[in-house]
């Protein structure tokens, strides 16, 4: 798969997969004591840059979902594959942040605080996936009603990397404040850019079961002739067959299935 190259830093550099090309599909390599890699996806000339880096030490695979190339390139390097480090990693110099821990969804983010770099697989991103009109980074669709604030709190990176997307290297922590204070507001705005998305795409659906999407809940599924109705402060968009009533842990869980089916599981 053709990639282009991305993040070049004096750190590291990351690479973004060509297709699917709204999902942004973005891989790095980091040095430090060692060369480590992320989330990996394989390109020409990828494995080059990697090895002119220095020793590779590792793969480190952020999110559960990113199996990717993960462990073809753990094996081309001869290092270990280290998946969803919770408990950390042997002589690496970072800490891993528990983002989300449970049977469908399991992410950790990777920070390093001598160079204040922090790499987010897919809590937030800058892929045209994440973002409504204007964001420069925005947390995941699944994740905008319950953002991780209390995971990423006290965290001002200068360098943040993303799994989908161009990093972000000026204001960083700015961004990242933003993108999580701003979650549930621009809601709105980013289910409208989706769905006119969709529309020119011609791959919106013209009925089917919808739910109701404020800024603070995802409550009353219900069937419905029109796919998005905009209603006072709230829209019907199309969802997933679920019970009416959803827990917030329930409302993640359908919101990503139904993004990975989307996907084609490409992730």
């Amino acid at each position: 798969m053709e990639v282009r190259f991305c993040d070049e830093t004096d750190f590291g550099f990351g690479w973004i997969a060509a297709q699917p090309r709204w999902v942004e599909r973005t891989s790095h390599a980091l040095v430090a004591a060692g060369v480590w890699v992320i989330d990996t996806v394989d390109g020409p000339g990828v494995e080059e840059r990697i090895l002119a880096l220095g020793e590779p030490h590792g793969v480190l695979m952020l999110l559960d979902r990113h199996r990717r190339d993960c462990e073809a390139y753990a094996a081309r390097l001869s290092v270990p594959l280290y998946e969803t480090p919770f408990d950390g990693v042997p002589g690496a110099p970072f800490s891993f942040i528990a983002i989300l821990r449970n049977r469908l969804w399991r992410e950790v983010a990777l920070w390093w605080p001598e160079r204040r770099v922090l790499v987010s697989p897919e809590a937030v991103g800058t892929a045209p996936l994440f973002c409504a009109p204007g964001d420069r980074l925005a947390v995941h669709p699944a994740l905008r009603l319950f953002p991780p604030k209390r995971q990423l709190a006290g965290i001002e990176p200068e360098h943040l990397l993303v799994g989908h997307g161009e990093g972000i290297h000026r204001d960083a922590g700015q961004a990242l404040s933003d993108a999580l204070t701003r979650s549930r507001r621009t809601l709105p705005a980013w289910l409208r850019a989706r769905v006119s998305a969709a529309y020119s795409a011609g791959t919106a659906k013209p009925a089917g079961r919808c739910c109701r999407v404020s800024r603070h809940s995802i409550t009353n599924l219900k069937e419905t002739e029109d796919p998005v109705r905009e209603r006072e402060d709230y829209l019907w968009v199309p969802a997933w067959p679920a019970s009416v009533t959803m827990s917030a842990p329930d409302a993640q869980a359908a919101s990503l299935r139904a993004m990975t089916v989307a996907l084609g599981g490409r992730t």
